[in-house]
């Protein structure tokens, strides 16, 4: 086998690899993720994920997702909710 043969062999591998590793793990966490969404949704309603922009590689603007850990609109109001920080 050529070096090049056993690099793609390599890369081959690995993008295996990382595909089944991902697999696995989402199906592990997908029940806690319901779960946190719930949570969320049963305290007050409000939407569960917080979408915020990004500056990724080159400069691009990307969605980035996350669970809601504040109020809906703080970090626009963050002015008249700076009383209620511990």
């Amino acid at each position: 086998m050529k070096n090049s043969d056993i690099l793609i062999y390599r890369n081959i591998q690995k993008r295996y690899v990382d595909l089944i590793t991902a697999i696995i793990l989402l199906l592990l966490l997908s029940p806690f993720a319901f779960l946190i969404a719930l949570m969320i949704k049963l305290e007050d309603g409000c939407p569960i994920l917080y979408i915020s922009k990004r500056v990724g590689q080159d400069g691009i603007l990307f969605n980035f997702y996350k669970f809601r850990s504040m109020h809906v609109d703080a970090d626009i109001n963050k002015k008249h909710l700076s009383h209620l920080q511990e």
